[in-house]
């Protein structure tokens, strides 16, 4: 199995490391410090830079990420996933069809899907498809307005899909008792609890460790 694919399958806690989430913090600087606790995914996503900025971004990324073994993943974006020859791309229901994706970045490219619904879960191509995104289960600033799925409909989302799923939208370490499923690997996508933390690295371990026993230490 490709080294990308293995720590996948063994991530549970992803990074969605948004530029404009980050405001002046650089980066680089956040993902290392994140990556040094224990980070285990990492998907960058920038909705203003234009493309051949956005790529070189993402160059500077993957040679920090890749020396700790840790995939990056582009939001959205294929040309600059594309560009900058990422570990993958993840995209949501509205943007290029995930077959379509896999079609022209290949088989040893994550590919991730973004689902709102457990109707999304059930439509889910397995065969074309990684990982799932589910939510947003709690309300969060970077989507308002968004319907929230809510952390029941997280745990049914986990059982029916054979993917594995990531919690997103307002997921903090007070709230991972909430999600947590019998049974299952409980994985989350989180961005500013850390990548606007005081401390970068204390808030990661927080999460993991919340992640590791299902109870709060907050």
């Amino acid at each position: 199995m490709d080294w990308k694919k293995k720590a996948l399958r063994n991530s549970r806690l992803y990074l969605i490391l948004d530029r404009q989430a980050c405001g002046r913090r650089p980066l680089a600087a956040v993902l290392k410090k994140a990556l040094r606790a224990g980070v285990d995914l990492v998907q960058y996503r920038d909705k203003i830079c234009d493309a051949g900025q956005a790529a070189a971004t993402v160059r500077e990324l993957l040679r920090i990420s890749r020396r700790a073994r840790v995939p990056l993943i582009v939001n959205d974006r294929l040309d600059v996933c594309l560009a900058a020859d990422a570990d993958g791309l993840h995209v949501g229901q509205d943007d290029l069809p995930a077959g379509k994706a896999r079609k022209i970045l290949g088989p040893k490219k994550i590919i991730g899907l973004s689902c709102g619904s457990l109707a999304d879960v059930a439509r889910a191509d397995r065969g074309r498809i990684d990982y799932l995104g589910f939510g947003p289960v709690f309300a969060t600033a970077l989507k308002p307005g968004i319907r929230k799925t809510g952390a029941a409909e997280f745990r049914k989302a986990q059982k029916i899909s054979r993917l594995p799923v990531f919690g997103i939208g307002g997921i903090t370490a007070g709230r991972l008792r909430r999600l947590r499923s019998a049974g299952q690997p409980l994985r989350v996508a989180v961005c500013r609890p850390i990548v606007r933390a005081k401390n970068t690295g204390q808030a990661v371990r927080k999460i993991k460790k919340g992640l590791a026993t299902g109870i709060s230490h907050v």
